[in-house]
């Protein structure tokens, strides 16, 4: 169950049904490598630039 909502989590609603819907079995290691993709990817952006408190 945490680890389905985990995937879930990582793969957003819409890709884990389709996964589901393809008969894809969700291993550990794959949510691990999208979320490795993920983090790469978001690094690779420019941070948001905030307003600071003067």
């Amino acid at each position: 169950e945490r680890a389905e909502a985990a995937a879930r989590g990582a793969l957003g609603g819409e890709r884990y049904a389709a996964e589901l819907a393809r008969g894809a079995a969700l291993a550990p290691q794959d949510v691990v490598a999208e979320l490795a993709a993920a983090v790469t990817v978001a690094a690779e952006q420019p941070a948001p630039r905030t307003p600071t408190r003067r």
